[in-house]
């Protein structure tokens, strides 16, 4: 029963099992059918076609947007890849022969133009090695500006020679000598609304193990293995993002673009979040990464990442936020310190070390782990930097941001040429400056010397507590400006609008209105000899352009304008020249043995200097912000930033110098007496030099010391020559100081060459009789047109102030401003002996006064009372 029973539940599963088959078999046949019916209908061959060719053109559209992608970084590339991006920039440094610049300090220059010390690719603006008493380099042959090359075109190999006292003795370009070559500018900033400190480029050998391990192991492990894209990254981040991956402080939750997607987003892109944008942003780098090497690739991103914050400077690039957090170059950096850099990538702010310790040290733990996951530290060097407390340096300022009052003011500059242009587009805008890099450090470090040296002067007087107001625990602290200029072409080349940026954006080299005080006084002596010369309106901005290379700001350098004659100019720079060498001026004497110099002091409430040579030209000033005055006088506030940096200027730039001021045509050397303004005699015991203009020239001879008597007696016995000695000494030594100094013979004016002739080379010396009675010594041409003068002047004519009667009351002028320094001398000293008088007669006083109280030596008696 048993045996039968389980033979039939064999069979039963048997039949059921056929069954099952034959309905498998019946299904296949009918999708068989179902498909091959699908296939024979005319819509699904349709679709099939649309299918493949939406195919055809999505790989056709991916492959002309590559190209596309792939021509714009081989024009990058073409056009230097660091000097072509949005931003603003200084002008391109040029080297010349004469130069005293140390080789350390040049190769610092090279570093911050965009070349480094070592083998380069296309990606660098060039590389160079510095060796004993050379700098040899190598430029890419796209540079920015090439208009200071000698060649024409850029030399494979330029070597720079140094000489004595540090000073560029040579350069040559492929051993053909050169007078000149220049660099790549200076990046100054990305965003002008975010200043961006000192850097210098760094290649990937300058960048430590710890640090590469540090950034590869947080942002993108399998950088030197992909090809620009990273599936695996991709899908990895989707899963930790979607919470399939580990927590949220895991090593593992990443994003999903690699080191040279987000290096092509900082350096192409705007940082928009779009589907176009990312699809964009995979193709540059799939280019990029097919045309550089993985190791200029990574020195890129860490040249150009922005790393948050410190004061008022935005920190770009991992060398910067080593100083800029730690106080250390990078190879000086632990493994703590080079995981916290590597944590704040992904969101600087949230993991600033110095305002949010908390979340720098977990996210910096973190990072440690994917290291050690990685293989690049060892379980007990993470185990032992986890351990350290998150420590950053105090701020400062020698990290400060690169000229941060200067681009502020280009940054208007170029605004107001924007405005209302549809075209533009600042994010891409690329401004060329006239800001020389070299000049501006100098300039910052001499107004930085001189406000130290106030701020101790202030905190030992009396008055910090009468006058200034609390800051903190201290006195008010006085503010500087300096702004410095090529006078040839306006090009503003340093500028200083004040002591501290983060402190307080007000430029008050631009913005601020205070009293010049004395230094206007150039500008009435100019005025009172003739109403009318070249001046050369500021600017900024060389040439600005976009993406593209299309100009969007014109020329901005305004044409000259006509304001003082060319003579005037020069007698008033022959007059100021004198400040230097013994006037108000005479602590910066010493320049003039460097180059012709010349400056004024103004003392107001504030203090002031301008002063210039030929090629340049620099006004300081020095004050208060809330107008309370400075109380010290203008050489020895102003004068001493001026005269620092001036001298270095002129140490680093021989050719903003010069051995003398350009003698145009119509200026004439006098010798004058400086006590009476009249020529000098042979018997005035004091001699000057000066430059004149024919209006000005004195005629008549000085006679204050016995100079009359001579002339009468040497015309007396008819010798003419040495009557006319001192005149022609004069002559002569102006000619030869003229002779050494480059001519201009643009005049403007009404100056007859016949005038001209009477100065330089009169006929005969004669003497003329004045309306007085009094005999001067004149010649046949002058007295020729004073006898005309007076044949045609009216009898009854109001008198008018000619150029003898300016010339008297000039040295009418000088004589009382000396008697005045003598008499208010001696009034001080009167006034001392006034009032010594006075507190002598009121002692007296009072013990007459007491003697009749007292009875002079009696014991008093009380009065009475009626």
């Amino acid at each position: 029963m048993t045996t039968g029973g389980h033979f039939k539940g064999r069979t039963t599963r048997a039949a059921l099992g056929a069954t099952d088959a034959t309905l498998l078999a019946a299904t296949c046949r009918l999708l068989r059918s179902r498909v091959a019916s699908v296939f024979r209908a005319r819509s699904f061959r349709i679709a099939l076609i649309v299918f493949f060719a939406a195919c055809i053109a999505l790989a056709s559209s991916i492959v002309y947007n590559y190209n596309a992608a792939a021509l714009a970084v081989d024009e990058r590339l073409a056009a230097g890849y660091l000097t072509s991006r949005a931003g603003v920039y200084a002008a391109p440094r040029v080297l010349r022969a004469g130069q005293r610049v140390p080789r350390e300090r040049l190769a610092e220059s090279l570093r911050r133009a965009g070349y480094v010390e070592s083998g380069a690719s296309e990606v660098w603006s060039g590389a160079f090695i510095a060796r004993e008493g050379e700098v040899e380099i190598r430029p890419q042959a796209a540079r920015t500006d090439r208009s200071a090359d000698a060649l024409g075109f850029t030399p494979e190999v330029v070597r720079v020679r140094f000489g004595a006292k540090d000073s560029i003795a040579e350069i040559t370009g492929d051993e053909v000598a050169l007078d000149s070559f220049t660099l790549e500018p200076e990046l100054l900033t990305t965003d002008t609304a975010m200043k961006t400190g000192r850097n210098s480029t760094l290649a990937f050998a300058d960048i430590p193990p710890a640090l590469v391990g540090a950034i590869t192991a947080i942002e993108d492990r399998r950088f030197f293995a992909h090809n620009g894209l990273d599936p695996v990254g991709v899908l990895r981040a989707a899963a930790s993002w979607t919470g399939l991956g580990a927590g949220a402080d895991s090593p593992e939750r990443q994003g999903g673009s690699t080191i040279t997607q987000q290096l092509v987003k900082n350096t192409y892109l705007t940082p928009e979040r779009t589907l176009t944008r990312k699809y964009k942003e995979a193709l540059l780098a799939f280019a990029l990464e097919r045309r550089l090497s993985k190791p200029d690739i990574f020195a890129l991103y860490c040249n150009e990442i922005y790393l948050g914050r410190r004061g008022a400077t935005s920190v770009r690039g991992v060398r910067q936020a080593a100083r800029a957090y730690f106080g250390k170059e990078l190879k000086e950096l632990s493994y703590a310190e080079a995981a916290t850099i590597a944590g704040m990538i992904q969101s600087p702010a949230r993991y600033a070390p110095d305002r949010h310790p908390e979340a720098a040290r977990a996210r910096r733990d973190a990072v440690l782990s994917a290291m050690v996951r990685d293989g690049s530290l060892a379980r007990e060097d993470a185990e032992r930097a986890s351990a350290e407390p998150v420590t950053v340096a105090p701020a400062s300022n020698s990290e400060g941001a690169n000229a941060p009052y200067f681009v502020d003011y280009v940054n208007r500059a170029v605004e107001a040429r924007l405005d209302g242009r549809a075209d533009a587009d600042e994010r891409s805008l690329r401004v060329y400056t006239t800001l020389d890099a070299d000049l501006q450090r100098l300039a910052e470090g001499a107004v930085s010397k001189q406000l130290a040296l106030l701020d101790e002067r202030f905190k030992r007087g009396a008055r910090c507590a009468a006058t200034a107001r609390a800051e903190g625990a201290g006195c008010a602290k006085p503010q500087a400006a300096l702004v410095a200029i090529d006078p040839r072409d306006g090009r503003v080349v340093a500028m200083v609008g004040g002591r501290d940026y983060a402190a307080s954006q007000l430029n008050r080299a631009t913005d601020a209105r205070r009293q010049p005080g004395s230094v206007f006084k150039p500008f009435v002596y100019a005025a009172a000899v003739e109403a009318g010369g070249a001046r050369v309106e500021p600017r900024v901005v060389a040439r600005a352009s976009d993406s593209d290379g299309t100009a969007l700001v014109g020329d901005l350098a305004p044409a000259p304008a006509q304001v003082v004659r060319p003579s005037t100019a020069y007698v008033i720079t022959d007059m100021l020249s004198a400040v230097l060498d013994h006037g108000t001026a005479r602590a910066a004497r010493g320049l003039q043995k460097i180059s012709a110099a010349a400056g004024k002091t103004g003392t107001s409430r504030d203090g002031w200097f301008a002063g210039y040579t030929p090629n340049l030209v620099c006004v300081v000033w020095v004050g208060f912000d809330d107008n309370t005055p400075l109380n010290i006088t203008g050489a020895d506030s102003a004068l001493p930033v001026w005269s620092d940096f001036m001298r270095t200027a002129l140490d680093l730039r021989p050719e903003l110098g010069g051995a003398a001021f350009a003698v145009p045509a119509g200026v004439t050397g006098v010798e004058i007496d400086p006590e009476t303004g009249m020529l000098a005699s042979g018997s005035c015991p004091l001699r000057e030099l000066v430059a004149l203009t024919p209006a000005l020239a004195p005629r008549a001879e000085c006679a204050a010391h016995g100079g009359f008597d001579a002339v009468t007696s040497a015309l007396a016995s008819d010798d003419i020559a040495a009557a006319a000695q001192p005149a022609r000494d004069a002559r002569d030594s102006f000619a030869a100081r003229e002779s050494s100094a480059p001519h201009d013979d643009s005049t403007r004016g009404g100056q007859s060459a016949a005038l001209q002739l009477s100065l330089h080379a009169p006929p005969k010396t004669l003497t003329d009789t004045s309306r007085g009675g009094r005999a001067t010594l004149t010649n046949d041409l002058q007295l020729a047109r004073d006898q005309d003068r007076r044949r045609f002047r009216p009898v009854r004519s109001r008198r008018r102030i000619n150029s003898q009667t300016a010339t008297e009351a000039l040295g009418i002028f000088r004589r009382v401003r000396r008697r005045g320094a003598r008499g208010r001398l001696a009034r001080r000293r009167a006034r001392r002996c006034a009032r010594a008088r006075r507190a002598r007669a009121s002692r007296r006083r009072r013990g007459r006064v007491r003697a009749r109280v007292c009875g002079r030596g009696s014991r008093a008696r009380p009065r009475r009372r009626v």
